[in-house]
């Protein structure tokens, strides 16, 4: 049939109920899971009778928003009159569930106290044995030295405090066990009773007036939605050098910490972001102008000065302008696009802070590039990254990544925003089987110049790349010339250094990739080589910019 869907705006959160509205319970259907919010679907099903019928559904958490709730009606047969929203205020004594987990934390921690006395008990016996030892051993002592010791005696006393110390120990050992148990049922009931406090001390119903000609069997569904509640993408990559693919499973982190538990529910992962803006900015006509002139005072600081055209926005043309600082961004998978990702079956997520779970959502197999990439002169390790076209349909998110290499956990890395065509590439951890050695040339400083006086730094390193695994290795070698910028500094490669593969790599100055295919077993030579020539009264500074 078809739904009829009535979008209330409720006022009067609270009321007074009347003495004829029926009593209808609902449960939680289905929830859909935002990144920061869910909107969770309650549904009740009566059969109406002819006429005007007032209806109570309960249910609903304390916190239910009127503005927000939403009701939909699965028969058009039957319409939709008043609603509003109640809330009440429950005590332990109204809730069943409560009240056995108090009678059941009353046990138990009687039982933590009967073991605790049992405790006490058997310290006062070990007190007292120690006492009556040592008195026992200053009158022995003392006849001992009349010599009139008794030896029997004394053993008889060692005898009797022996069994009975070692029964007062036994004791105080099997009472820190059995409390030690104890102790996690009482955590264990402590944090359900919490749980169902959370959830019914204080409560809502929504007051619904139904109309109908004749009897319908109908079903109410309330929608509402929910903060404390959030997702997150995870992946897992299994990179198989075999055969040159990877295998990315993306899978689904999902908590909640609502006012109530998502029990045998229908859960749907959605990347939309409700809250986020709508509506394009608006542009406004924006004016520059030259600053006026500042009177300045004696002992007055005039920092801002006022305009007579304060609507406007002040721009001050000048050499330069600070820019402001730039925003923070927002995650990048986060609200870019819409995706709907339906859990399988009907599942149970705990209401609880610590407490998340994992679902698998899809996996995709791709064809992966091996490329080790290597930047000698600041790390003389080797790196395994798998480029990859994203050749599917669907868009992949920024998020936390677990990287298994040939079955071998490598590490976390981070796996970026990949929309449908684009190409990346993930990091795969450290690639062992290549060796990387670093050798000076030795490269020296010096002055020269006959008027003005130039001072020359020179580099001239080796990079070794040796291929240990027993197949060919495509390797990527990457470095960076300095770059003057300043005329009378001059930089020059040296005659016998290695030509880059690529220069000015990505539009970066000076950037550069020497790129090869290295046979097992082979080393690969590149040098490093140049001169910086610049005046030997000044000081040399360098940065990224």
């Amino acid at each position: 049939m078809q739904k009829l869907l009535m979008t209330m705006a409720l006022m009067g959160v609270l009321v007074t109920l009347s003495a004829n509205a029926a009593s209808l319970a609902s449960k939680i259907s289905e929830v859909t899971v935002y990144s920061y919010s869910a909107t969770v679907t309650r549904t009740a099903n009566l059969t109406t009778r002819a006429g005007e019928q007032r209806v109570e559904v309960t249910g609903f958490p304390a916190d239910l928003d009127a503005e927000l709730l939403r009701l939909e009606l699965n028969n058009t047969a039957v319409r939709l009159g008043q609603v509003k929203v109640v809330r009440k205020e429950l005590r332990d004594t109204d809730n069943p569930e409560v009240l056995k987990l108090r009678a059941e934390l009353d046990s138990v921690r009687q039982q933590i106290q009967v073991l605790d006395d049992a405790d006490k008990a058997a310290k006062l016996q070990l007190t007292f044995l120690e006492s009556l030892a040592t008195g026992y051993s200053k009158q022995a002592w003392s006849g001992a030295a009349q010599a009139n010791a008794d030896t029997a005696s004394w053993q008889r006393a060692l005898t009797l405090m022996q069994g009975g110390a070692a029964q007062a120990y036994a004791t105080l050992r099997d009472n820190a066990r059995a409390k030690s148990e104890l102790q996690k049922d009482a955590a264990l009931l402590e944090r359900q009773l919490a749980d169902q406090r959370s959830t019914s001390q204080a409560s809502s119903s929504v007051v619904v007036d139904l109309i109908s000609d004749s009897a319908q069997n109908i079903t109410i569904q309330a929608r509402y939605p929910q903060d404390d509640a959030q997702w997150y993408p995870a992946y897992e990559a299994r990179l198989d050098t075999a055969k040159a693919s990877l295998l990315l499973t993306q899978k689904a982190v999902v908590s909640q910490s609502t006012d109530e538990a998502w029990n045998d529910v229908k859960v749907t992962l959605s990347t939309s972001e409700p809250s986020r803006d709508i509506v394009a900015p608006k542009v406004n006509s924006r004016f520059v102008n030259l600053a006026p002139q500042v009177a300045w005072q004696k002992g007055k600081n005039y920092g801002v000065f006022a305009s007579n055209d304060a609507p406007l926005e002040e721009v001050v043309v000048s050499a330069s302008r600070a820019s402001a600082p730039a925003p923070i961004a927002a995650p990048t998978w986060s609200g870019t696009f819409a995706m709907n990702f339906p859990i399988p079956g009907r599942i149970s997520i705990s209401n609880n802070d610590d407490e998340s779970q994992r679902f698998d959502l899809k996996s995709y197999e791709f064809p992966a590039e091996l490329v080790t990439q290597i930047v000698p002169r600041q790390k003389t390790e080797a790196f395994l990254t798998a480029k990859l076209v994203n050749t599917g349909s669907d868009p992949l998110y920024s998020s936390s990544m677990h990287v298994f290499v040939d079955g071998v956990f490598m590490g976390e890395a981070r796996m970026p925003s990949l929309l449908p065509g684009a190409e990346v590439n993930l990091p795969m951890g450290q690639d062992p089987r290549i060796e990387v050695k670093v050798v000076d040339q030795g490269g020296k400083d010096a002055k020269s110049g006959v008027f003005k006086k130039q001072r020359i730094e020179a580099m001239d390193l080796v990079y070794q790349i040796t291929n240990r695994r027993p197949g060919a290795a495509l390797v990527e070698v990457r470095d960076a010339y300095p770059v003057a910028k300043n005329r009378d500094i001059k930089i020059e490669q040296a005659d016998n250094a290695t030509p880059p593969t690529v220069e000015d790599e990505d539009k970066q100055a000076g950037v550069m990739v020497w790129r090869k295919s290295v046979e097992a077993g082979e080393t690969w030579s590149i040098r490093y080589a140049y001169t910086l020539t610049y005046p030997a009264d000044e000081r040399l500074v360098s940065g990224a910019r």
